[in-house]
């Protein structure tokens, strides 16, 4: 359902219930003011608004408590079930701050993330389970300063050092939110270990690092393919810039005598046609190469 049929559906059984109660209302002090004269039959007017504003009270109140309270209430327990679970079973770690860093609560992630329960972290200063990645020492009122303004801010995750219970530390990304509970700022913070991520960046650039060298060592066994020796004629000039659009294209050229009268050429465009144009293109320069060594 989308939300503004939700918004509809919600306005709709509002009204509903408004038009209810004060169709209830009319109906119950009609009943009040038939039933007063016959029960009460000589009283002050006193007495009588008294015992008409006491009736109306006890028909009225059971039927808002069934009517409004109670719905509420249950929507209220439901809803409250509902974020406990969410919390409960999230995957990342969740934490409560105030604003002088102390965890007033975590979640189960939490627990399992640092290596405390929740007992033990709640109460504890958040510099107690994180630390900056730069290594610097900082107090704990600048480091729940640099979360509020960050949360307040772009949002944007904040990499800093976990420290478990045991003593060693992982990668954790911090992000998270200010609301305002009970009049007072509480920040709820999201941990997330990077562990894997930061071992996936690694690998990553290990790998890029091997592939430029590799690409590095084949441009330069590209170039040494390319005539380094021109022709000389009587009748022309020859000259030639090489500017691949990559480290590595597989293009290639040469120029060579085949006799005083004539002179050969030849042009190899293979960039963008793969691996096997290439190999290609170096197998014929080889080969050219080798004959006229020949």
């Amino acid at each position: 359902m989308s939300r503004p049929d939700i918004v509809s559906v919600t306005l709709f059984s509002l009204s509903r219930l408004f038009i209810t109660l004060l169709v209830i209302s009319f109906l119950a002090e009609t009943g009040v003011m038939l039933l007063l004269p016959v029960v009460l039959p000589r009283t002050s007017r006193t007495f009588e608004a008294f015992a008409d504003a006491v009736l109306l009270t006890l028909i009225i109140a059971p039927v808002i408590w069934w009517l409004v309270i109670r719905p509420l209430q249950g929507a209220a327990l439901r809803e409250k079930a509902h974020a406990a679970a969410v919390i409960a079973h999230a995957l990342d770690g969740i934490l409560t701050l105030d604003r002088r860093g102390i965890v007033a609560s975590c979640n189960p992630a939490a627990e399992a993330m640092f290596g405390y329960s929740s007992a033990e972290l709640m109460g504890k200063s958040i510099e107690s389970v994180i630390s900056r990645t730069d290594g610097e020492g900082t107090s704990p009122l600048s480091l729940i300063e640099q979360l509020i303004r960050n949360f307040h801010g772009p949002r944007m995750g904040l990499e800093f050092n976990g420290r478990r219970k045991d003593g060693t530390e992982l990668p954790i990304e911090l992000s998270g939110s200010v609301v305002r509970l009970d009049g007072q700022e509480t920040l709820i913070a999201i941990a997330r270990d990077v562990t894997e991520r930061k071992r996936a960046e690694v690998q990553l650039a290990s790998l890029n690092a091997r592939m430029k060298r590799d690409l590095d060592a084949a441009a330069q066994v590209q170039r040494e393919l390319l005539p380094h020796e021109l022709p000389q004629s009587m009748f022309a000039r020859f000259a030639w810039v090489y500017r691949p659009c990559d480290e590595l294209g597989g293009d290639s050229l040469n120029l060579f005598q085949l006799d005083p009268q004539h002179i050969g050429m030849f042009v190899l465009d293979v960039s963008g046609h793969g691996v096997r144009s290439a190999l290609l293109s170096v197998s014929l320069t080889l080969r050219r190469a080798a004959t006229s060594a020949g």
